[in-house]
């Protein structure tokens, strides 16, 4: 697990393999088909980690955690079918939140808006994530900084609030409000460790940076490495280029800013389920700054195309569609999809709070005689 968890899936794979063929364990313990069906995904085999999933589930079709990871599994393969019969035989005989989770990133990648808001708010107290990340995706960020900031408050144990201070600062940043998400950051790293200090450092330094204070930002810049050097595995020191890159980019050095995202771009595996998203959102930025129209229309749509690996991150995806809108309108061409992006962000983000008028003349353009004739409805 721990090897799977820093990116070595190879390593993690031969080791769980090495376990099941011992049977030191009882032959219906799903422990060991779901780590090794980890370590398959974290590689890109998909095909393999399900066939695991389901020779074991063959043998044990009561097993919940195998129905579980076999629907996640799924999820990542865009087998939403398959899908969605794990997910249900999972919670015939329980609903538990692992299952209504699951069902609530079903229903978006699927594009069933109105049933993933209604199954996001089912969720309470306990467990605020898909409730939080549901909101984002329809640009109540107020809302959003509201539950953080409850969630922040409730929890006792100062690693698992640093990480949720994380989440918090990324909400106010999404906002502009730099200041207050600075605040949650320091705190994060004074609480925090592992990952959730590493993340808090980067999104310091792209914060600092953004101020103009470079030498502070070089600094926590420089901790990260420090950090990042004494990680077995390429998990951090790709998270410190595309620091690199960010920074180069908020001083203007848009060829140095390509080379460092590019870098972490290709340190990329198909398990930084992470990871993805933000680096291509930097790069997408880099390349319009660039005016290389090509490299940010391939990035975009890399991200609006993310499926499962986007749901993370609802305020980059929402926002892709009109940055990308807004390419293809400034070229001239491909005026059919131009017009179902600004529909679709207008109507993601039409009661929210966040690019109030980016949302309107996302609308107006949806709404225009050329769009209309182009898409009906």
């Amino acid at each position: 697990n721990f090897l799977n968890r820093i990116e070595r899936f190879e390593e993690g794979a031969a080791v769980i393999e090495e376990v099941i063929a011992a049977q030191v364990a009882p032959s219906n313990w799903h422990g060991y088909s779901v780590t090794l069906a980890d370590s398959l995904l974290g590689m890109g085999h998909d095909g393999e980690a399900r066939q695991v999933l389901e020779d074991f589930i063959e043998h044990h079709p009561e097993s919940t955690p195998a129905r579980l990871a076999l629907a996640e599994v799924s999820l990542h393969s865009r087998r939403f079918d398959r899908a969605a019969k794990e997910i249900e035989a999972a919670g015939l005989d329980n609903d538990s939140l692992d299952v209504r989770d699951l069902e609530w990133r079903l229903a978006v990648v699927s594009g069933r808006w109105k049933e993933a808001e209604r199954i996001a708010a089912s969720f309470d107290d306990r467990w605020p994530g898909p409730r939080i990340l549901d909101l984002a995706l329809r640009g109540r960020s107020g809302e959003v900084v509201a539950i953080l900031e409850k969630t922040v408050e409730s929890i006792s144990d100062p690693f698992t609030r640093a990480r949720w201070r994380n989440g918090l600062a990324i909400a106010r940043l999404a906002r502009g409000e730099k200041e207050s998400a600075h605040l949650q950051l320091e705190m994060s790293l004074q609480e925090g460790r592992n990952e959730t200090v590493d993340r808090a450092l980067f999104l310091q330094a792209v914060s600092l940076a953004s101020y103009g204070e470079a030498y502070e930002a070089a600094e926590k810049a420089e901790q990260l490495k420090r950090r990042a050097e004494q990680l077995p595995s390429n998990r951090e020191i790709r998270r410190w280029h595309h620091l690199q890159g960010e920074l180069a980019l908020l001083r203007g050095d848009t060829a140095a800013a390509i080379a460092e995202l590019e870098l972490a771009e290709s340190m990329l595996r198909p398990g930084s389920r992470l990871s993805h998203v933000p680096i291509w959102d930097s790069l997408a930025q880099a390349y319009e700054a660039a005016d290389n129209q090509a490299g940010e229309e391939r990035t975009l749509l890399k991200i609006i195309d993310a499926g499962i690996l986007r749901v993370e991150f609802p305020f980059i995806w929402v926002r892709s569609h009109y940055r990308l809108a807004l390419l293809f309108e400034s070229r001239g061409d491909r005026a059919d999809r131009a017009c179902e992006l600004y529909q679709t962000f207008a109507e993601l983000w039409a009661e929210g709070d966040l690019d109030l008028d980016k949302v309107e003349q996302a609308r107006r353009k949806a709404r225009s005689d050329a769009c209309l004739l182009r898409v009906p409805g």
